[in-house]
């Protein structure tokens, strides 16, 4: 950091299976929010804490949970009591969660409070995590 890129220079980013690795977020992500342009958007992917995946390699530093981004947002961070970190992004925050195959055809059977529940209980249901930010 700094990244060779100027302030509001940048349309999209993609980011594949890394910020589970970086040092420290938050100085990752207002380095996004930096060279980013208003509106400009951008696609992260990474392991989802709960899969056995996450843990297999020793070069991760974190666990990316389904509201982890939703720290880069301010409305959000106000919206919950979250003011005091020292956070400048501000994202619009969504995301998409990744079943493991193995598990999936069980999982769709399922009913919509049991899916949320097997989601936020169960080990190795979910992968991944995909999230879309749109710099505000």
């Amino acid at each position: 950091y700094p990244y060779p890129f100027e302030n509001n220079s940048v349309d999209e980013i993609y980011c594949s299976e890394f910020i589970e690795h970086v040092e420290n977020l938050v100085v990752f992500m207002d380095e996004l929010y930096r060279i980013m342009k208003p509106g400009a958007k951008g696609l992260i992917t990474a392991p989802y804490w709960s899969h056995v995946n996450t843990w297999r390699d020793p070069t991760h530093r974190r666990g990316i949970a389904d509201r982890t981004l939703f720290f880069f947002d301010k409305s959000w961070r106000d919206s919950h009591g979250k003011t005091c970190y020292d956070i400048n992004s501000d994202f619009f925050v969504t995301y998409q969660m990744v079943f493991d195959d193995e598990y999936l055809p069980e999982y769709e059977k399922l009913s919509p409070e049991e899916q949320r529940f097997a989601m936020i209980h169960y080990v190795n249901v979910i992968v991944g995590i995909r999230f879309e930010i749109t710099k505000k």
